[in-house]
């Protein structure tokens, strides 16, 4: 479909917004049909984790279509235009394109994917002791502490970790980065504008997080509360652009992983369940 963001929120009609929904709806039923098709198989290991967050992606999508206005997929008695309705979403799509990317590469070798395995999971746990301390869970806390150790010393038998740059084993070792490589170095990887995407990005974050950039310009009965205006229809249009984009990009990716899912992707004519009622 040949679609391209507005230059001006307010430039947008209410034909060009159902075009980007549409467009939305089209890859978000492909991505579904995609991920049903793939399910429960025995596959190399770094194709079952790209499943696992493709099936996350899969989840945002749907939500940004039953929370997008006009949407067929929700049925409310009224519409919220607040681009805060879509934007975590959409932004969630965006950072999991570059980690699907990543954990999607087949590994040159099998040490290189335990690596980047381990990685995964001392972020997962420095994460959770970071809760369960919190929470005042002791025996959690220990637990997981004990767990990070052993991946700890697992890690560092393993030759390719050992010629990583000493910064990014350092990191590794603390539980703070997910991937080796840099969000700029993925975004270069996947042949992704740098400054494009870090645009879209920070603008989403401030209708994620209630920042000042996302009230400041509030309007009785118009912008920021909810009522059908200009500026919230435009940012919704761009976000179901941005989403689509990233989501076509990451069913390929899936399609590349298993070929035989291709002829799954059939439009709004996809086939998947549950989802809205055939058009």
């Amino acid at each position: 479909m040949d679609i391209e963001a507005k230059g001006r929120p307010a430039d947008v009609t209410m034909d060009d917004y159902h075009q980007a929904l549409r467009y939305c709806d089209i890859a978000t039923c492909e991505s579904m049909a995609v991920g049903q098709a793939l399910a429960n198989r025995f596959e190399e290991p770094y194709k079952g984790w790209a499943s696992f967050i493709f099936t996350r992606l899969c989840m945002h999508a749907s939500l940004i279509m039953r929370n997008s206005p006009k949407s067929r997929w929700f049925k409310a008695d009224h519409d919220l235009w607040d681009y805060s309705c879509i934007a975590p979403h959409v932004r969630a799509i965006m950072e999991g394109e570059l980690l699907l990317y990543y954990i999607a590469q087949p590994p040159k070798s099998e040490e290189e994917w335990l690596v980047k395995l381990k990685i995964f999971h001392l972020n997962d746990c420095n994460r959770r002791i970071k809760l369960l301390e919190v929470s005042g869970d002791e025996d959690g806390v220990t637990f997981f502490c004990g767990e990070k150790e052993k991946l700890i010393n697992e890690l560092s038998s393993l030759e390719y970790y050992r010629n990583l740059p000493g910064e990014i084993q350092k990191k590794c070792r603390q539980g703070k980065i997910l991937t080796i490589h840099s969000r700029d170095e993925l975004l270069a990887l996947c042949g992704i504008d740098k400054d494009g995407f870090n645009v879209i990005f920070d603008h989403l974050s401030n209708f994620t997080h209630i920042l000042p950039y996302s009230f400041y310009r509030i309007e009785p009965n118009g912008r920021g509360t909810g009522i059908m205006n200009d500026t919230h229809k435009g940012f919704i249009y761009s976000g179901l652009i941005a989403a689509s984009e990233s989501l076509n990009r990451c069913t390929d990716i899936m399609v590349d992983l298993f070929p035989d899912v291709k002829s799954r992707r059939k439009g709004l004519k996809s086939k998947f369940s549950p989802g809205p009622k055939p058009r």
